[in-house]
């Protein structure tokens, strides 16, 4: 009596193909990535270690770097008034979003992951100051806070209830909020997406328990 196998020649040729298959495979992903790759490589990777490489010398911008200091230049960085202005400047703004802009993007989650009429009304026109360029998003803010009443939106308002047009971007004193109400404004949108995320995530079960 003739004995049958253990494995079938089939499953025998689909073992013996998959690792060239997966190779093959591999290699076309590879080949996808690869413009993208060398891209971030050239664009990215190479300007952070140049810059590294030039931060070790007396360089002005032009010409061959050759006065090696080492470390002086980040010695008279943390002495610069400039620098540690701009240093405390962004300091500030990551306080003032952990204390207002997270909160007020947690709560609108809640607020429009609520079944409420208009819901996803309220989501696309919170989110899409976040679709928005950067660009775009500065144009139009320098519009909005233009001292010349007759150009700028808050200072034509101000004007039109009796006050007074402000330098909202000169003026030191309120200069940061100016700032940050942009950012807030551009920003606030991709958090509560984020916390809607989450949010949606979290059982039904549980909230019927916290609601007890």
């Amino acid at each position: 009596m003739q004995s049958v196998p253990a494995t079938p020649d089939g499953l025998t040729l689909k073992r013996g193909t998959s690792s060239p298959r997966r190779l093959q495979d591999n290699l076309t992903i590879f080949l996808f990535l690869l413009p993208a790759i060398i891209l971030f490589l050239v664009f990215v990777v190479y300007p952070i270690f140049q810059s590294i490489y030039y931060s070790l010398f007396n360089w002005k911008g032009f010409g061959p770097a050759v006065d090696f200091v080492g470390l002086e230049n980040f010695k008279k960085i943390l002495t610069d008034k400039v620098f540690l202005k701009a240093l405390k400047n962004g300091l500030l703004i990551i306080v003032f979003s952990l204390a207002f802009q997270l909160p007020l993007s947690l709560g609108l989650a809640v607020l429009v992951g609520r079944d409420l009429p208009g819901r996803v009304f309220f989501r696309t026109v919170f989110f899409m100051p976040y679709v928005l360029s950067e660009v775009i998003t500065a144009l139009m803010w320098l519009f909005i806070l233009n001292p010349d009443p007759e150009r700028g939106f808050i200072n034509a308002i101000a004007v039109f209830f009796g006050g007074d047009a402000q330098l909202w971007l000169a003026n030191p004193d309120i200069v940061m909020g100016s700032i940050f109400v942009a950012l807030t404004w551009k920003y606030f949108g991709f958090h509560m997406l984020l916390y809607l995320t989450g949010l949606q995530n979290i059982p039904q079960e549980i909230e019927e328990a916290g609601r007890i």
